[in-house]
């Protein structure tokens, strides 16, 4: 009997041992979760701030974002759909580029 109440207290340490283990894993995937949550949550908040920008944008510049990195499109590819010529076409997404990058540290 006094043997098998002390086997009895060592697996009860051992089960203490492993609950402890376990509620620190929950306790650090809940970290994990939250971390994630609060980095979708930014993801969001720029993607939203982003459309928001390109809305802001005339139709061509709209066109030429669509195209260009919508639709993977190359820039001799872009002249025959917007009749401009390359040079043209890569200022504006250049221009494009850099309002964005404005527009997006003011917010």
């Amino acid at each position: 009997m006094q043997s098998n109440n002390t086997s009895l207290k060592e697996h009860l340490k051992t089960m203490k041992s492993q609950q402890e283990y376990i509620l620190k894993k929950i306790e650090d995937n809940n970290q994990k979760i939250l971390n994630k949550q609060l980095l979708i949550n930014d993801i969001d908040e720029s993607t939203a701030n982003l459309e928001f920008i390109i809305q802001d944008l005339d139709e061509t510049d709209r066109e030429i974002i669509e195209l260009r990195f919508k639709k993977n499109k190359q820039y001799q590819a872009m002249v025959n759909s917007l009749n401009m010529s390359k040079s043209t076409i890569s200022r504006k997404v250049y221009k494009i580029i850099n309002k964005i990058n404005e527009d997006l540290a003011v917010s």
